[in-house]
């Protein structure tokens, strides 16, 4: 909210010079302790997460932003006594106060839900607000009023009306949603990570996030002319053992991309979507917690192949290494906590290619007396030119063993000996 796209401040009175609630012809009652406001129309807007973590994650303070005023939500109070302590646990279902036929932004203290609810209470069908929802990551949001997807003002479907893509726009504000434009409209801003959504009279909008496995190939001494998209698709998709439709092309970046070296073999880089087309129909069993196992483990697949030097042969093109930004896990997997810490930071590409080698980057060193190292081992995967290899994608373990001078094993070393990788490490933490 105080960031411009590169990364600059915004001044706090420059974007949000007055506090609370939006006013306008207002007069402060010191009786009431209040504002008596005649000039806007007011409502309550109902902000939910339907996250399964919605009782144990925090997400206020919410801050609510419109027309120069800020309105920071805070959460609900704990109601629930746990062994006569309280639980700890906070529905985050938050309301706000709005003036109808108004634009107001909303971000959240923590990374936004991957499952949102926004409803007006007690408003008239002819009542609408724009609201837009920041999210920082490159995942598919998907809109839906009564069950049914509303796809975005810039969707251009394909022949089959199963998957869109979606259009550039051509000037600023082009498919941004109008306040008189049906419930549901949406549009995604990717300059500023902002989902635009109208939402009208009191019917809920809700909005899911549908993972996207990313992936970009390098493939060494090839022509945008000698490339074959489709065989790389249909090659994908036999060896992931997915429908060919799951996956998409979406940029094709020559080495050098000037016109007169174009017909020369040099490397391509091919970054390629995978996902789930989008549920056009919602039921009340509609859950998309597998999309982001099978997503999980398409990436790992696609990571062992590489780190195995496999992966080449497995998709029928020369590929020299292969960048993948994984799919988050769903909210309801444990590993979701790691991933919300870095709110607003971009997704970091993994480098994964062939490991030539694993190198023990901090030796291990016993204590003075039996019991924990008194120097954990870190060991790192590298390929040929020494870079780092991003096991950490896969499922890949590293295993630890204790051997004496003659090279038996010895079965006395304790702890977690067998640990995964993050990125291109392998810390241990607890050997003894």
């Amino acid at each position: 909210m105080l960031t411009f796209p590169n990364g600059s401040r915004i001044p706090v009175d420059q974007i949000a010079p007055h506090k609370g609630v939006i006013r306008k012809d207002c007069i402060y009652m010191r009786t009431w302790q209040g504002y008596k406001c005649t000039g806007l129309d007011y409502r309550m807007l109902v902000i939910e997460s339907l996250d399964a973590d919605t009782e144990t994650r925090r997400l206020s303070p919410v801050a609510v932003l419109g027309d120069g005023f800020v309105d920071l939500i805070n959460g609900p109070q704990d109601h629930g006594w746990c062994a006569g302590y309280t639980c700890q646990k906070r529905v985050s279902l938050f309301h706000s106060i709005i003036a109808t036929n108004h634009s107001f932004d909303i971000f959240f203290s923590s990374v936004s839900p991957q499952k949102l609810r926004l409803m007006m209470l007690h408003a008239d069908p002819a009542e609408s607000i724009l609201v837009s929802v920041f999210y920082s990551n490159p995942q598919r949001l998907d809109v839906y009023t009564d069950n049914v997807l509303v796809a975005p003002t810039n969707a251009e479907w394909n022949a089959a009306n199963t998957d869109y893509t979606l259009r550039k726009p051509s000037y600023s504000g082009q498919y941004v949603p109008q306040l008189s434009d049906a419930l549901g409209t949406n549009f995604f801003d990717q300059d500023y990570k902002m989902l635009k959504v109208l939402v009208r009279g009191s019917q809920p909008v809700e909005i899911r996030t549908s993972p996207l496995l990313v992936i970009a190939f390098e493939l060494p001494a090839m022509t945008e002319d000698e490339f074959f998209g489709d065989n790389l698709v249909q090659n994908l998709a036999a060896f992931l053992k997915i429908p060919p439709d799951m996956i998409r092309i979406t940029k094709i970046i020559p080495e050098n991309a000037g016109a007169r070296r174009r017909k020369r073999s040099t490397s391509l880089k091919v970054e390629v979507e995978i996902k789930k087309l989008p549920v056009q129909q919602m039921s009340n069993s509609t859950d998309n917690e597998e999309d982001f196992t099978l997503l999980k483990s398409l990436a790992d697949n696609l990571g062992q192949a590489a780190v195995s030097g496999n992966l080449s042969q497995s998709i029928g093109f020369n590929v020299s290494s292969m960048g993948i930004i994984p799919p988050p896990p769903s909210s309801s997997d444990e590993s979701w906590k790691e991933v919300i810490c870095p709110l607003g930071e971009e997704p970091t590409v993994s480098y994964v290619s062939s490991v030539n080698n694993l190198l023990l980057m901090v030796e291990p060193i016993a204590g003075e007396f039996v019991g924990p190292l008194y120097q954990q081992p870190s060991l790192m995967a590298v390929d040929e030119q020494g870079n780092c290899v991003a096991v950490g994608v896969t499922t890949l373990t590293v295993t630890a063993s204790l051997k004496d001078a003659s090279g038996n094993s010895i079965s006395s070393l304790q702890g977690n000996t067998t640990i995964l990788f993050t990125s291109c490490w392998a810390n241990y933490t607890d050997l003894s």
